[in-house]
């Protein structure tokens, strides 16, 4: 079973098997509970949050008894300032540890936290984009430029007009010349 949890360790989402997911249901783990420490013992994702690094809890290291069946791998995800955005909890019956539990909860983690900056920066890159694109509309000369195989990158709304052509729709088209040198 795979639980996601948000940084007040407030229960967001839950994966897994039916059968796991129905038996932590019965004994009180579902979406919109909490794993705070003060309020349910020791777990795995409360102590990954106060140690901010992964750490496993096995059976009865749990404080309540319903948890003992279980052997839970936390980690928490992080921005790369150390920012928590939440922790992932990996849990399996206690009977059935694997090893290789807690490196998996870890490596789903970077993965998550690899994709969350990902697509920060590409938020960011939108927004300068939309940002230097207001500016180049604003310059009352027309502008054009290219890339290193002479495709059109930026094309004002003045460079247009002068051209009579609509800039977006030669966005990436290759210039005069351009074949002549791909053929050659």
């Amino acid at each position: 079973r795979v639980d996601l949890f948000d940084t007040d360790l407030i229960f967001i989402k839950q994966f897994g098997e039916e059968a796991n997911i129905k038996i932590a249901n019965e004994q009180g783990t579902y979406p919109g509970v909490t794993r705070e420490e003060k309020l349910v013992g020791t777990t795995a994702g409360a102590l990954a949050k106060q140690l901010m690094r992964p750490i496993q809890t096995v059976g009865p290291e749990h404080y309540k008894m319903p948890f003992h069946y279980w052997t839970c791998s936390a980690a928490p995800i992080q921005l790369n300032d150390g920012t928590l955005l939440g922790i992932l909890n990996l849990s399996g019956y206690f009977v059935q540890a694997h090893e290789h539990t807690l490196g998996m909860t870890i490596a789903i983690t970077k993965a998550i936290e690899y994709c969350y900056s990902q697509n920060q920066i590409r938020m960011e890159i939108e927004i300068t984009k939309k940002y230097v694109d207001g500016i180049i509309n604003t310059i009352s000369d027309g502008i054009i430029a290219t890339d290193t195989e002479g495709n059109i990158q930026i094309m004002n709304k003045r460079a247009g007009h002068i051209l009579q052509v609509v800039p977006a729709d030669l966005m990436n088209k290759c210039v005069r010349g351009c074949y002549e040198r791909q053929s050659s």
